[in-house]
């Protein structure tokens, strides 16, 4: 699971997952000691231990905001333990959001059309089933 430069600035990271090939390919965009996350893995040791050395060899002091294309276990399994408070920001489709948080009253906010407030349930809910 190696960590490598595909642009200046851009990382690619093969995380482990049980099935198809066996791999998901995540990225890493550096910005200064902070790093942006695009998926995450599957939510297993293995993962969020390659993810925790790459931030790491980049030097990140933490990790900014994670951003998840699309809801296949394998792209946001891990969001749960990345995201939340004190932690990074989550990102991901407002019409995805039902799919994985429990279902949304009219009190649910959002700070934009494409952003999860990270400071609604998300990230437990994930831990729990992500």
């Amino acid at each position: 699971m190696g960590l490598t430069e595909v642009a200046a600035g851009v990382f690619e990271l093969r995380l482990p997952i049980p099935f198809e090939d066996g791999l998901v390919n995540v990225f890493l965009f550096k910005s200064g000691q902070e790093v942006d996350l695009l998926d995450c893995g599957m939510n297993s040791e293995d993962s969020l231990t390659a993810i925790h050395r790459a931030l790491e060899q980049l030097g990140a002091r933490r990790l900014r905001r994670l951003v998840v294309t699309h809801i296949h276990p394998d792209h946001y399994g891990a969001a749960g333990a990345l995201a939340g408070e004190g932690l990074a920001d989550l990102y991901m489709h407002r019409l995805e959001v039902p799919l994985v948080h429990p279902p949304i009253t009219s009190t649910f906010e959002y700070r934009s059309v494409l952003i999860l407030d990270p400071s609604a349930t998300m990230p437990g809910w994930l831990s729990k089933w992500g």
